[in-house]
């Protein structure tokens, strides 16, 4: 979960089971698979919501007209 306010992730304890780690799969594997997931929620402080938060995690509004 990315949290715009605090411009954190928070990965739960649950995402280290089944289908995402396993303890006989190779290291690269499980390491590749929190790898993705780390940097999709790194993508959510550039997407629409993201990109309003300034570093202080602050909402700074753009209002644009067409």
């Amino acid at each position: 979960m990315y949290s715009p306010q605090m411009n954190s992730i928070w990965l739960p304890l649950g995402i280290q089971s089944l289908p995402v780690f396993e303890h006989n799969r190779l290291n690269s594997l499980n390491l590749g698979s929190w790898g993705a997931i780390i940097g999709h929620e790194l993508t959510h402080g550039f997407d629409n919501t993201g990109a309003m938060f300034d570093a202080e995690g602050n909402l700074q509004v753009i209002i644009t007209f067409f």
